[in-house]
């Protein structure tokens, strides 16, 4: 008999763990200011700024934040090729539920906590931070000294790494829709309600008639006596 293999989950698997890897050292968004000399690193396994004589600046909260989604892809991705190899075991269905849904979920809230990010910059601070391309950002008056007008050029982008993530997650959406062509469907279990108190019970059964005839009554009024000699049946009046 032919193993079957998911190679898409394969293929996926593999991704998930080269993303986990790269994202440690490449971000995904990045935000630089006055041409490079202040950048803002983002991704959702790294997030620091780097400034003139800083290599990088991170908060321990948002370092542990970063490091259980890095365990959580490299999680993914294991559990992504265990399954593809043996995606007709009983337990293959659980493992490619939590390996296919990590790539998709950090791709897409880190898309929209960005989008939302800036959104709220703009809004609340008046800091128009682009999400791609290049601007004038403008700090506003009330957040300087003498009410000083103070504009600065920015332009963000997206990396590389951000679009190979997406490639990622589709790798692994896709394992999860081949895998409906690999393995059987298993069949719906019809559970019958119990049967209930105020159902009539099943009749009886009914007892067994005697197979031997009853024996004829006596005829009354007549009454028979034998001959001791020959046996003979005489009739008494």
């Amino acid at each position: 008999m032919e193993r079957k293999i998911n190679l898409l989950g394969i293929a996926g698997g593999i991704a998930a763990l080269i993303l986990a890897a790269v994202s440690l050292f490449v971000p995904w968004w990045q935000l630089s200011i006055a041409n490079g000399l202040a950048k803002l690193n983002v991704s959702p396994l790294n997030i620091n700024v780097s400034l003139p004589g800083y290599s990088g600046i991170t908060v321990p909260l948002i370092w542990a934040i970063n490091m259980a989604c890095a365990l959580s892809l490299i999680a993914s991705g294991i559990i992504m090729l265990i399954y593809a190899t043996s995606p007709l075991k009983p337990y293959a269905k659980r493992l490619l539920g939590f390996a296919y849904k990590t790539p998709l979920v950090l791709v897409l809230v880190f898309t929209v906590l960005l989008f939302a990010l800036t959104l709220v910059a703009q809004k609340a601070v008046g800091l128009n931070i682009p999400l791609m391309g290049s601007a004038n950002l403008q700090v506003p008056q009330t957040l300087t000294s003498q009410n000083a007008i103070i504009s600065v050029a920015v332009s963000a982008t997206f990396l590389w790494t951000y679009w190979f993530a997406v490639v990622t997650a589709g790798l692994c959406v896709a394992a999860r829709i081949y895998h409906r062509k690999i393995a059987p469907a298993t069949p719906k279990q019809i559970k019958l309600p119990p049967p209930s108190a105020t159902q009539p019970s099943p009749p009886s059964a009914q007892p067994a008639q005697s197979a031997t005839p009853p024996a004829p009554a006596a005829l009354s009024g007549n009454k028979f006596t034998f001959c001791p000699t020959c046996g003979e049946k005489l009739h008494n009046l």
